[in-house]
């Protein structure tokens, strides 16, 4: 190889070797702009979740706000997580109706299922003393409860004006039947007690007014009582 063919390779490998370095430039630039937007829009989302409009703080590994609104994708509002007064999570149907949620006040906490028109129709909650299930009619009366408490189980059966015609209640003195009328004033009553089974009538204001036991000492009893509370007539 002569001086000159020498020269000649020598010349068409630097120009090889500087385009390439040339090219190799343009593509760490481009990978560098690309790390650099990636980056850049991270930053951008996670600052817009932990500081958006409205008041919203961060602080260390928690999201602070009184309200947040979950929409969806035509902007309808489906959920909703309130501190106010009375906290608690709120879930909307299409119209914009609240269908159920749970919420918390006063040391209770509350579980609550709505009808088609928003109207109330169950609550679970649970107080201080126990536990109780309330069922409504569609007017958001309610017809039907059930407690629980220290004393024990409770169900009550409603009028549709809210009075009290039907109780059943366990306690430690036994079970107990309440029998009322439209006006919710107990006019029968039947229970069974660690002596014995018993029933009592009452009259229309609720005073008792004949009584039947059967106990395991005296056997049957029969009691008849004025309209006066006096006895007229007993019977061991």
């Amino acid at each position: 190889m002569t001086s000159s063919e020498f020269q000649q390779d020598y010349q068409t490998l630097s120009h090889r070797l500087g385009a390439l370095e040339l090219k190799l430039k343009r593509q760490r630039a481009i990978l560098f702009s690309v790390i650099a937007g990636t980056a850049l829009v991270l930053f951008l989302g996670v600052s817009f979740l932990a500081f958006p409009a409205g008041g919203l703080s961060r602080t260390s590994k928690q999201i602070e706000a009184e309200r947040i609104v979950l929409r969806d994708s035509k902007g309808n509002v489906k959920i909703s997580l309130d501190s106010k007064e009375r906290s608690g999570i709120s879930l909307y149907d299409d119209q914009g109706k609240v269908m159920a949620g749970i919420a918390g006040q006063g040391g209770s906490s509350f579980l609550f299922l709505n009808d088609a028109t928003g109207t109330q129709r169950a609550v679970l909650s649970v107080f201080k003393d126990g536990f109780g299930l309330g069922l409504n009619d569609p007017q958001g009366k309610e017809r039907i409860s059930l407690k629980f408490t220290e004393e024990g189980p409770l169900l009550q059966l409603r009028e549709p004006g809210g009075k009290s015609q039907a109780v059943l209640a366990l306690s430690s003195q036994g079970p107990h039947i309440l029998l009322g009328d439209a006006r919710g004033i107990h006019q029968m009553e039947l229970g069974v007690a660690a002596a014995g089974p018993r029933i009592v009538l009452r009259d229309e204001k609720g005073n008792a007014r004949l009584g039947l036991s059967v106990t395991q000492k005296q056997g049957a009893r029969v009691g008849i009582i004025d309209e006066n509370g006096k006895m007229i007539y007993y019977k061991p």
